[in-house]
C-alpha cells in the first residue's frame, strides 16, 4: 500500500512598501475558500481599472486576498502613506499570482480577442515542488470543481 502526504496550504505571501509596516502584510491562504468569490470577480475581468466599477473590483480583490482585518490595516497604510496607484496595481498582480497561482490578467503582449490556445492548469508535486502545466478538458474541469466543492463542505470526508 502506498502513502502520500500533501501540504494543505502554501507558504503565506507577505509584502511591504519600502520596509513598512512591521509586521509586513500577509495574504490569506487556502484558495479553496475563495473559489466562489473568484468566480464572481471573473465576471468583472473586462472592466477598466479607472472606472468606478473597476476601482470597486480592485478593492474587492484586495479585501478577498488579504481578509477583513489585514485589508483594514492595509487600507489604512495605503491612505496614510500615499502609495502610488501604479504600485498598487503591480502589487495586485503579484498578490493574485502568488495566492491563486496564475496572473489576474493576460500578459500585455497578448492579442485582443479569444485565445485559441487550450486552457491549462498547474499541478504542483508535493514531494519536490515541481510544477507541471496540464490541458484543462471540460471533464477535468468538472472533476476539479467537484473536488473543491467537496473540500468546502464541512460534512464531507
Amino acid at each position: 500500500m502506498s502513502h502520500k502526504s500533501y501540504r494543505s496550504k502554501r507558504e503565506a505571501f507577505t509584502f511591504d512598501f519600502d520596509g513598512q509596516p512591521t509586521p509586513p502584510f500577509t495574504a490569506r491562504g487556502g484558495l479553496g475558500a475563495m473559489v466562489l468569490e473568484l468566480g464572481e470577480l471573473a465576471k468583472l475581468r473586462d472592466l477598466q481599472a479607472d472606472s468606478p466599477e473597476g476601482m470597486a473590483a480592485i478593492a474587492t480583490v484586495f479585501q478577498m486576498l488579504l481578509g477583513e482585518s489585514e485589508y483594514a490595516r492595509f487600507r489604512e497604510h495605503v491612505v496614510s502613506s500615499g502609495i502610488d496607484q501604479d504600485v498598487l496595481l503591480e502589487l495586485l498582480q503579484d498578490l493574485f499570482a502568488e495566492v491563486v497561482g496564475h496572473p489576474l490578467v493576460p500578459p500585455p503582449d497578448s492579442s485582443a480577442g479569444l485565445s485559441t490556445a487550450p486552457l491549462t492548469y498547474r499541478v504542483i508535486s508535493p514531494s519536490d515542488g515541481t510544477v507541471t502545466e496540464m490541458v484543462l478538458t471540460p471533464q477535468r474541469e468538472a472533476e476539479l470543481i467537484a473536488a473543491m466543492e467537496k473540500g468546502m463542505d464541512p460534512g464531507s470526508s
